[in-house]
């Protein structure tokens, strides 16, 4: 749950996204080295010559035309140290034998700039770069370069990119999707700007993310779910001056053992018992919280659930693909954290019956540069329904027809957003998933669409969104269905539901309010809803890329199908 996030209408929004966007960096520490140059610079300089002569004389001695071997280089910083033991300054040497070998080699920068100018700088630490994509079944998958490697490349007319397998879009679990071959290939280059320090094993890792094109880097790969977000952002700003922030909730719960399921704890919605001092799951979302800060993801706050052991972390707004790109680094650091500590995270959508599901609410703050005028939401003095507004609720007008176009299609968009089985044992009538009717209503849990609003405007949360979805096409699926109706200049037709739940609304007063929509009830009918209803989002998001992930989605429901709840778990 949420109060909401920012509007891009806040005037503060900006900086905000400029300093959120900043690459983590550490604080700058006095070397090991510095201090004991200190201690050397403390004794005379009579003492420091009779310990490099003495030394120097004690050691094999090479012509200039030998190379020294490296045994006779430890003969020498042998002697050396058994002089420096006679002045009674031995810890100096052990402290200098204990420093780590540097992870970037002084002849090789440990800067980049980036195309606009911007130079992110790596820390020394940094020993290993995580190249991560998401595939169509939502599998975050990784291949590790050496940091030496990786700065050396990206310089290189590679840059940086690594060849792949065609038949990664079209892997499930334990196989791939009939019909498709594993010929071919893709290259994935990295986008530099995405680059982030990961806050975890003493920060010897950076994660990238990147896109995909064809062998020769001369043409953009269709099927890339993170070029898909991309195109469909640059498009919106390119021909309609829309553009948008996107924030998440990232549910979890954190089990002790998975078979049967068993929560770490019993605590429910904001309860203290679930972050006692000294207590495992303290400990946990503390390390979370820290590991994204390094990595320079604004958290803004956290709190338990409502089902037992679950969590949530709320992460501060971005444009879409850094959002998305940030939300995949949270999930991984929610991971790993639980796993350092012996526990299991999952983002399962229902992992016990009594209880509520997990899901992976998204805001959705909406701007067009040229809009300043405010259209007031529609409001019928003579209707007898009891859900209308308190006050007029002044959406602009880009603002209205992106709800009415995200509201047209909703159920369309599940295929993407609710993508799995599972996903439709969470998303019920009155166990505030966001019910099963397509409806809006501000601060209406009840509502698949709650309105969010604060001091500088709006946004949108959707709530039939869980974390098995590809977050990439999920978010190209909401933002393209918005800008359906922002391309056709449409007016808001939906009426709110600010009070009853439509589901609590009789027949009669869901027809005078034109709330007929229901989002599907299982996927074989989300499947059906999109092939039949919206030709125009699939041409949007890419209707080969569309093709490939039905095929994809269908052979992974097949698979999940098979897989016990303990199993649902360990994938999720």
């Amino acid at each position: 749950m949420s109060v909401g996030l920012r509007s891009m209408n806040d005037p503060n929004m900006q900086e905000d996204l400029a300093s959120s966007s900043q690459e983590a960096k550490t604080e700058p520490t006095e070397p090991h080295s510095n201090q004991i140059l200190k201690e050397l610079q403390s004794l005379s300089a009579i003492d420091i010559l009779k310990i490099l002569n003495s030394s120097i004389a004690n050691s094999p001695v090479k012509s200039d035309e030998e190379v020294r071997p490296a045994s006779d280089i430890a003969g020498l910083h042998h002697n050396f140290d058994k002089q420096l033991e006679k002045l009674d300054i031995k810890h100096i040497v052990r402290a200098a034998s204990s420093l780590p070998t540097p992870a970037i080699s002084p002849s090789i920068s440990s800067s980049i700039t980036l195309p606009d100018g911007r130079a992110i700088n790596i820390p020394d630490s940094v020993q290993f770069v995580r190249l991560t994509w998401v595939d169509y079944t939502n599998n975050h998958s990784n291949s590790f370069v050496p940091i030496n490697r990786f700065l050396s490349t990206i310089e290189s007319p590679s840059k940086g990119s690594l060849t792949m397998p065609s038949a990664l879009f079209h892997l499930i679990p334990n196989g791939a999707t009939p019909g498709y071959s594993a010929a071919g290939e893709w290259r994935f280059f990295p986008d530099l700007s995405s680059l982030r320090v990961c806050g975890l094993d003493e920060r010897k890792y950076a994660t990238v993310m990147g896109h995909f094109e064809n062998e020769d880097g001369t043409e953009a790969c269709a099927y890339c779910p993170r070029g898909i977000l991309k195109r469909i952002v640059e498009e919106a700003k390119a021909n309609n001056d829309v553009e948008f922030l996107v924030g998440f909730e990232s549910e979890f719960i954190l089990l002790s053992a998975i078979d049967p399921p068993t929560p770490i704890n019993n605590a429910k919605w904001c309860y203290s018992s679930a972050a006692r001092p000294g207590s495992l799951e303290l400990k946990v979302m503390e390390e979370i919280v820290q590991a994204l800060d390094v990595s320079g993801i604004v958290v803004e706050y956290w709190h338990s659930e409502g089902t037992p052991g679950q969590f949530e972390v709320i992460t501060g707004p971005l444009p879409p693909v850094q959002a998305v790109d940030a939300l995949v680094l949270t999930r991984e650091t929610i991971y790993n954290v639980a796993a350092k500590h012996g526990v299991r995270a999952t983002f399962a959508p229902r992992v016990f019956d009594n209880a509520l599901g997990t899901a992976a609410h998204t805001h959705i703050s909406v701007r067009r540069g040229s809009d300043t005028a405010s259209v007031a939401v529609p409001s019928n003095p003579n209707s007898s329904v009891p859900n209308r507004p308190a006050i007029p609720t002044p959406f602009t007008s880009v603002e209205s027809s992106f709800l009415q176009g995200l509201l047209t299609h909703l159920p369309s968009t599940c295929i993407f957003t609710l993508p799995t089985p599972s996903s439709y044992d969470r998303v019920k009538d009155g166990i505030w998933s966001g019910g099963t009717w397509v409806s809006w209503g501000r601060n209406n849990r009840e509502c698949p669409i709650r309105i969010c609003k604060n001091q500088s405007g709006y946004n949108f949360e959707v709530r039939c969104v869980d974390a098995t979805a590809n977050p990439y096409l999920a978010v190209a699926a909401l933002l393209g269905a918005g800008l359906t109706g922002v391309k056709a200049g449409q007016g808001l037709e939906v009426e709110e539901c600010s009070v009853k739940a439509a589901f609590e609304l009789s027949d009669a007063e869901r027809v005078e309010k034109k709330l007929t929509k229901r989002l599907p009830m299982n996927l074989e009918e989300a499947r059906d809803i999109f092939i039949k209803e919206n030709h125009e989002l699939s041409v949007m998001l890419g209707e080969d890329a569309v093709s490939l992930y039905l095929d994809v989605n269908k052979a992974l429901a097949v698979k999940l199908e098979e897989m016990s709840l303990p199993q649902l778990i360990v994938k999720y």
